[in-house]
Parts: structure tokens; C-alpha cells; sequence
């Protein structure tokens, strides 16, 4: 089943979808390759995004504007730590080079 809610954060938007995905074969992928699951589902779900044009457009000012791009930010849990932080990670179309630049900044 589908889940989409929506809240608006004046200018920002947010928006969820849910849904089952098997991902059997990205985790051996990663796993064959030394990358991390989680940065590349995060890849992955902002290429999808990216791919779709209707997700890209945003609001500033009152102003409607096309992305180029989405860059991601997402919540990470430091080894050691008992809080989640946020990391933003400028948007690369190569998924190794991706996962380099979120493994360096986490």
C-alpha cells in the first residue's frame, strides 16, 4: 500500500512515499563493490527524483524554479553517538563517487 502525506514548511516542501522495495540485489552489489547500502539507496532514490521533473521544480521568494538537480540531505547516526545529524551531499550521477563524498563527510 501506498502512503503520501505532504507538510509545508513555508518555501520548503516536503513529501514521503512508502512502499516495498526488494533490494536483495543492491546489497550484494554493495556489499561486492565496498559501498555503503544506505548512501547508495540514498543515490539511487535522489536519481529517481532527479529523473522526474515534476520533483524538481521548487519555490523561492513566491518564485517557481526548475532544478537542475536535487541535492540529498539525510539523517546519519554517528558510530558512537546517540544523535542523528544531517548530512548534505552535493548530487553526483556516478554512484561511487557519490558514496566517496558522503563517506567522507560522515
Amino acid at each position: 500500500r501506498d502512503v503520501e502525506r505532504s507538510r509545508g514548511l513555508g518555501d520548503v516542501y516536503k513529501r514521503q512515499v512508502c512502499f516495498r522495495v526488494d533490494v536483495t540485489a543492491l546489497h550484494a552489489y554493495t556489499k561486492a563493490n565496498g559501498l555503503s547500502f544506505y548512501h547508495s539507496m540514498v543515490w539511487l532514490v535522489t536519481q529517481a527524483v532527479n529523473e522526474t521533473e515534476n520533483l524538481r521544480y521548487t519555490l523561492r521568494g513566491g518564485e517557481v524554479y526548475l532544478l537542475p538537480a536535487r541535492t540529498p540531505s539525510f539523517t546519519e547516526l554517528k558510530k558512537g553517538s546517540e544523535q542523528f545529524r544531517i548530512l548534505t551531499v552535493p548530487w553526483d550521477p556516478s554512484l561511487p563517487a557519490f558514496c566517496r563524498a558522503a563517506k567522507e563527510k560522515s
